[in-house]
């Protein structure tokens, strides 16, 4: 199974998820699209290079990942 690849439903609503230079962004949304929640993951870049950068957003994204997939994502 692709690691990325999740089913959604117009049913759940979404979660939106933003990269920025010291954390992660996460909107959650209503099945409507109204903005429910927001909330963020910190991330400490200062001195690191941009392959490291890239693994520390990588294990955010894929923390947010299993978050969704095992129903966790309620409190975003």
């Amino acid at each position: 199974m692709d690691p990325f690849c999740l089913v959604t439903r117009c049913l759940a609503g979404a979660v939106g998820i933003d990269t920025n230079e010291d954390h992660l962004a996460l909107a959650k949304t209503d099945p409507s699209g109204n903005l429910v929640k927001i909330g963020g993951i910190r991330s400490n870049l200062h001195g690191k290079n941009k392959e490291e950068a890239t693994a520390i957003f990588a294990r955010g994204c894929k923390k947010i990942g299993r978050a969704l997939r095992t129903n966790r994502a309620r409190g975003l």
